[in-house]
């Protein structure tokens, strides 16, 4: 059974084999920057309600996860945002609408106990998630570029 929940950043060892498999698959230059999550920040932040931690579990086994940094805008410094860092869902669990559900339950439970006013999410454009985001109600408002400049 697939359960969505609201969880600590206490998890962090537990998300790290999938958010390995999230770097291989998506991550930004994976090539050429190890992934090396600050996982003391994601604890910090969590304790103060600045980071929100939500998992998707099948019987017990986490298969899933979307953070997000909690925080008001820099340019309107009363509105309360959401800004999902990562979401990840294994393979085997995409398109039977286990997506859409963890996103509309994020979307809830980020409006009641955080008091969240705007979420947005950055996803890798060769994922097309434009029909997901369009399903959950999502507007596109922002390109996102990158570029590896090295050290």
């Amino acid at each position: 059974m697939i359960v969505y929940s609201l969880e600590s950043a206490d998890i962090i060892e537990e998300m790290m084999p999938l958010l390995e498999e999230h770097n291989k698959e998506v991550g930004l230059y994976p090539d050429k920057i190890e992934l090396d999550p600050m996982k003391d920040l994601y604890k910090q932040l969590s304790e103060t309600k600045m980071l929100a931690v939500f998992t998707m579990r099948d019987d017990g086994k986490l298969i899933g996860y979307s953070v997000f940094r909690v925080a008001n805008h820099m340019h309107y410094q009363n509105t309360l945002c959401a800004d999902n860092d990562v979401i990840y869902i294994q393979p085997k669990y995409r398109h039977k609408g286990y997506a859409l559900e963890f996103i509309k339950f994020c979307e809830n439970l980020l409006k009641k106990r955080f008091d969240v006013s705007v979420m947005s999410y950055s996803m890798p454009t060769f994922t097309r998630p434009d029909s997901l985001m369009e399903q959950a109600g999502m507007d596109w408002k922002l390109n996102v570029y990158t570029k590896y400049i090295g050290k």
